[in-house]
């Protein structure tokens, strides 16, 4: 269940830098 945890982790980091760019573009 770690590796789930993990994953999940680095799919919201992914999600959130992929927001904050699509941000700055749209900003």
């Amino acid at each position: 269940s770690r590796r789930l945890e993990v994953s999940r982790v680095e799919l919201l980091l992914q999600v959130g830098t992929f927001c904050i760019a699509v941000g700055a573009l749209v900003a």
